[in-house]
């Protein structure tokens, strides 16, 4: 804003303005009055129906003599649902009531409905009331954006008989538009998702509770329990990648406390983070995974309140180990070259090699391309955990690592195609003696 000239007032019309346009622009904005009605779906298959070749016409639409088959998405949203009123008339038989019919909308990128598809309204408790789809057309909106409109009427006043036709089952996701997440997800994926996603939230608050010091307001690990020691470099993998976050803590921020040197973007391109950004397995071996460390002694930082010393890393090795009070003594491997032979390899550990060590499978896995299973999972439990920087560095990477395989789960393009066999499998945990599912 100038001496002379005050913009504010315009900025501000402005800026009133542009949320409107950006209103009426948005490809839903018809249904911002109007609730979404939870419904179970039923969708049909048409990779697994078979209508009578002549007439392409079913005997019957469900039950045991219908050539119908049917993909049930629970959870699944319609718009513009209207409130149900029966109006009574009298006929030449008596009180008789007229159908019960209307038209809703389902978003597009969600599922492709078709004449002949069933649903159910999820709040209806008293009974299984099944509507059917008459209709579909494709709606366009005052904006140019497209709708599924849907005309269904009131089919049965149970599912029993559509339940015999069902193959596959489905779930629907609230996912933010133009996003990679999918829409509708095989059952199976999303509850081994769901599993993973609650199971990685707890990983977070171990690392939150082990490693961050309130002193300094960062987080530290013990080096050879004597040194103290912050690295800069995660804590720049744990911001660029929103590793501490989830639904309960979806603000949760650490900030850098060290002063950052002016090559540190280059240097931070050259370590084993920049490895698992890229997911970079084959040249895993090229990557800083070891480092020295300096002596803070900044004397503007947080680090200068504080009586004992603190150590950065700088993810070079290019002079030797001193032992002096401002150097910590050795060089601190981030990833032990065992483990990142194996990464490179491809070679998953066993219970010959070491049982202490087959949690480390999940994340060889996970460069290799393979599912990660329920028993892969219970070796994580059972981490012996500590305020070394052996599980400070495992436990960073295998959040990070679990969030891009749920992702992936969820997504477009999910290269994972068994991940459901978990659901089928009993594994009895190495550290328990309880069956536990895969």
């Amino acid at each position: 804003m100038g001496k002379f000239i005050n913009t504010t007032y315009q900025n501000a019309v402005d800026s009133i303005t542009n949320m409107n346009k950006d209103l009426i622009s948005n490809p839903f904005y018809l249904f911002n009055n109007n609730k979404p009605t939870k419904v179970t779906y039923y969708n049909i298959c048409l990779d697994k129906s078979t209508l009578d070749p002549g007439s392409e016409l079913a005997y019957t639409n469900i039950g045991d003599k219908s050539p119908l088959r049917f993909n049930v998405i629970h959870d699944m949203y319609i718009y513009q649902f209207p409130r149900i009123e029966v109006n009574l008339e009298n006929g030449d038989f008596g009180q008789e009531s007229s159908p019960i019919e209307g038209e809703s909308y389902i978003l597009p990128n969600t599922i492709k409905p078709m004449e002949g598809d069933y649903f159910e309204v999820e709040h209806i408790k008293d009974r299984k009331w099944l509507f059917r789809i008459n209709s579909v057309d494709l709606d366009t909106l005052d904006n140019d954006n497209n709708v599924w409109k849907i005309n269904w009427s009131l089919d049965r006043g149970d599912n029993r008989e559509i339940l015999k036709n069902v193959v596959n089952n489905f779930e629907y996701i609230i996912s933010p538009e133009g996003t990679n997440t999918k829409a509708v997800v095989e059952l199976s994926d999303y509850q081994f998702a769901l599993e993973l996603d609650n199971f990685t939230s707890s990983l977070r608050e171990y690392f939150k509770d082990l490693f961050y010091d309130e002193h300094v307001q960062t987080f530290t690990y013990k080096w050879y329990n004597e040194s103290t020691m912050v690295d800069p470099f995660s804590i720049e993998f744990i911001q660029r990648n929103d590793l501490l976050s989830d639904s309960e803590n979806q603000y949760w921020y650490v900030k850098q406390q060290v002063v950052l040197p002016k090559t540190f973007a280059i240097d931070y391109n050259r370590s084993i983070f920049m490895a698992f950004e890229k997911h970079d397995k084959d040249c895993i071996m090229n990557y800083q995974y070891q480092s020295q460390a300096d002596y803070i002694d900044d004397a503007i930082s947080i680090f200068a309140t504080r009586y004992e010393p603190y150590f950065a890393l700088n993810y070079k090795t290019y002079y030797f180990d001193t032992n002096t009070p401002t150097t910590p003594k050795g060089i601190i491997p981030v990833l032990s070259e065992d483990f990142i032979l194996h990464i490179a390899t491809g070679e998953l550990y066993t219970k010959e090699d070491d049982e202490k060590k087959l949690y480390l499978n999940t994340i060889i896995k996970w460069f290799k391309n393979d599912k990660i299973t329920k028993e892969d999972l219970c070796h994580i439990k059972c981490i012996d955990l500590n305020t070394t920087e052996e599980i400070y560095y495992h436990l960073l990477f295998l959040i990070f690592v679990l969030d891009q395989y749920t992702k992936q789960l969820l997504s477009k393009e999910n290269y994972y195609s068994d991940a459901q066999d978990y659901n089928n499998y009993t594994q009895k945990c190495p550290c328990k003696n309880v069956d536990e599912k895969k």
